[in-house]
Parts: C-alpha cells; structure tokens; sequence
C-alpha cells in the first residue's frame, strides 16, 4: 500500500516538529519552557530531569514519525503514536484548564495546534488502516 502525498507530508511535518521540540528541550530545558510561560528554576533538578526525560519521548517519537514517512512498515504505527500523543496532550490540557484554570497564553495555544494535528493525523490514520485492509 502506498502513502498519500499529504500522509507523507504530515509525519515529516510532525517527525521534524516533535524532534525538534525535544532536542532543543532536552539541551535547553528552562529556555525552552520560559518561552512558553513556565518558570523553572536553575537549582530545581528535578524538574529540569523531569522535563528532559519528557521532552527526550518527544524526540524519540520525533524520529519514529519522520522515519514512518519513508518506511512503510512504520507507517501505521508512527501515524497511530503521534496522532495519540497530539491528542493525548490537547485531552490533558483541556482537562487541566476546566479543573485548574487558564495556564500561560503559550500553553493555550498549544492545545490549538495539538487538536488540529491530532484530528488530521486520525483522520490520516483511519484512512490508511482503511486503505490497507481494503488492499489485502
């Protein structure tokens, strides 16, 4: 079964977004978070490990999304992980502001873009499983 030219599209926009969210997290853990609103401070080791092990899952599934873009037996599962960690994200988010309140504008903003990835990577997802159990 061959992929689409917008399902390609999408796992290398995701691939290269989630890899380098992670990477540039994963080196520069409190630049990165300030620019979204969160204030970590430099002695809280913790969450600065906390926030690189975090981030470092965004990198690793960074790479399995880009690799699925161009091998074909990791295509349904790189579509299928990235769909549910953008939408897993956005759920977790909007949970939180229904139950904690508004977070940083940032943070808000990102539940946007979370929702629109996630919604076409399902739409993507179901049209492939689709198109590959139509191709068996």
């Amino acid at each position: 079964m061959k992929i689409s030219k917008i399902h390609k599209a999408y796992l290398i926009f995701e691939g290269i977004w989630f890899s380098t969210i992670g990477i540039l997290t994963v080196l520069m853990p409190i630049k990165m978070r300030a620019n979204l609103g969160i204030i970590v401070e430099p002695g809280n080791i913790s969450l600065i490990n906390d926030t690189r092990a975090t981030f470092m899952l965004f990198l690793t599934i960074g790479i399995l999304t880009f690799l699925g873009a161009f091998k074909k037996e990791l295509t349904y599962t790189s579509t299928l992980v990235v769909t549910m960690l953008a939408l897993s994200f956005a759920v977790g988010r909007l949970s939180s502001m229904l139950i904690d309140g508004m977070p940083a504008s940032g943070l808000v903003q990102g539940v946007f873009v979370e929702i629109v990835m996630g919604i076409c990577g399902a739409i993507l997802f179901f049209k492939f499983r689709g198109n590959s159990t139509n191709a068996k």
